[in-house]
């Protein structure tokens, strides 16, 4: 019989997509099937309200909805190690995330499951001349065993602080995988994991007896076999409830005991469903929070109108090429500056993470603005050689096609084309500061976040720059001055961040 597992990676309470449908869809799915519940981590971070609650309102919400596993990702530790500490205390369901050790004791972080074991009801077959399905309806009991691991990538991504290390995930996931099946007899094993699908794959490649790969951390919803493993994705926002059902099949062969296991799996949209009364409770709540935090803050005030074409801010539009949203904040960021010497500004397509579209027309609301530009991380001037300037849009533009989080957008006063022909590091075909060409030699007044200052995403460049200012402005402020003065937000902007054209 299958064991099924419904899988999700969420961010915040919100209407389209988000727990108030998916609460519903889930329990919808939990009258038709026993399954386990999982979030594939980044669930405490990246949003304006879990920001402004350090993650307590998704704790609240996963508990509602009974959830029965999470892994640690790199948002958990948006507030420190301490505060994820003290949230995992709080909470119900269980937290795994193996790689995640005490840097003083070596031992997994307090509170944290290494590896779990539960016993699921499986099909029997006898004889090499039965099938799958004729079975006779003998059952049998199989243990499937459980482990997750973090990306320990999550230091460059996040702020963890010293008290966590973040040991090597494949590594990890081959002493989990011996654990579960020498010492606790595991015969089918599926890992949760939060790490890229690269990584994913290492641990495919290089881990034996892994059944199944739960995991998180990417974008988009992916599904595939690599390497005898399956490996399984839903996507971000909780746009999709994820079903995995493994039918687990043990067969018996001349006095030896086989078991197999076959995944199959779905995506279901999490769209057009009624609200969770419950869910919408404690929406209701937090709001209400969060408005009191903000103070003389109006959220619904009126910023500007989105004019020139619909504003799009999906993650696979910020991280893999120009878009508008970024390259204006990139605007404000720089006017922020401006007379105090600045050049150019830039910043990275994961700042923004709305994952929204504004028709023409939009009122634009500072609700919209904060809940785009949750990080209440500062724009910093820096001064920094050209050559490293250069370095660092090399490293920005590393892995493209694939989106990601480190692709770069710029101000108006810059201008950059790239060639991904050519390999990473050495890309860039031009690059204009103010109109004139990059000089490797030159100094530059630049604007970036503070988190690309302390080399954010793996940009160690960035931080050979001399930190010139730091007026502790969060950058939604920043931006929102910026719209004010507009009063319109024109989505048309183009021809600053280019693929080089090329005829065949």
């Amino acid at each position: 019989m299958p064991a099924d597992m419904a899988t999700s990676r969420l961010f915040d309470i919100i209407t389209e997509g988000g727990f108030l449908q998916l609460a519903t869809l889930l329990k919808a799915h939990r009258r038709e099937k026993d399954c386990k519940f999982i979030v594939a981590g980044d669930f405490l971070g990246g949003s304006a309200m879990a920001v402004a609650m350090q993650g307590r309102n998704v704790i609240e919400v996963l508990d509602a909805m009974e959830t029965d596993y999470v892994v640690l990702g790199n948002h958990e530790f948006d507030y420190t190690a301490d505060v994820t500490r003290a949230l995992i205390k709080e909470t119900n369901f269980k937290w795994l995330g193996s790689n995640v050790r005490e840097a003083d004791t070596g031992d997994l972080m307090d509170g944290v499951t290494d590896t779990e074991t539960f016993t699921i009801e499986c099909h029997e077959v006898r004889g090499q001349n039965m099938s799958r399905e004729d079975t006779s309806g003998a059952t049998t009991n199989v243990i499937l065993g459980l482990f997750g691991v973090c990306t320990d990538y999550t230091v460059k991504l996040s702020t963890p602080g010293p008290s966590v290390v973040f040991e090597d995930v494949v590594e990890t996931s081959k002493k989990c995988v011996d654990h579960l099946v020498d010492e606790r007899n595991a015969e089918a094993v599926v890992c949760i994991s939060h790490v890229s699908l690269d990584t994913d794959r290492e641990i495919a490649k290089h881990v034996g007896n892994l059944d199944a790969i739960i995991g998180g951390h990417d974008h988009m919803p992916f599904g595939e076999y690599y390497e005898d493993t399956f490996i399984f994705k839903c996507g971000e926002n909780a746009h999709w409830l994820g079903i995995l059902d493994l039918d687990v099949v043990v067969e018996y062969e001349g006095g030896e005991r086989t078991v197999s296991v076959l995944p199959s799996w779905s995506m279901v949209a999490n769209k057009g469903y009624d609200l969770d009364p419950g869910i919408a409770k404690i929406h209701s709540k937090y709001t209400a929070k969060l408005r009191e935090m903000r103070g003389g803050d109006n959220m619904d005030e009126v910023i500007c109108k989105v004019i020139g074409k619909e504003l799009l801010t999906f993650s696979d539009v910020v991280r893999r090429k120009e878009a508008a949203f970024p390259a204006v904040l990139a605007d404000a960021m720089h006017a922020h500056y401006r007379d105090r010497g600045a050049a150019l500004a830039v910043i990275n397509g994961g700042f923004v993470r709305g994952n929204q579209s504004y028709p023409v027309g939009t009122s634009f609301t500072m609700f919209h603005a904060m809940n785009e530009i949750p990080f209440p991380k500062p724009d910093v001037l820096i001064r920094i050689k050209g050559v490293y300037f250069r370095e660092a849009l090399e490293c920005m533009l590393s892995v493209y096609p694939k989106p990601a989080g480190l692709f770069p957008h710029v101000s108006s006063t810059g201008h950059v084309v790239f060639d991904d022909d050519k390999p990473p590091g050495s890309r860039l075909v031009t690059v204009t500061v103010g109109g004139a060409p990059l000089d490797d030699d030159r100094e530059y007044m630049m604007v970036i976040s503070i988190f690309m200052y302390l080399g954010g995403d793996g940009n160690e460049p960035w931080t050979k720059g001399e930190l010139i200012a730091n007026d502790n402005t969060p950058i939604s402020k920043s931006l929102i001055a910026h719209l004010k003065t507009l009063e319109v937000f024109d989505a048309n902007i183009s021809g600053r961040v280019n693929l080089l054209h090329k005829h065949h």
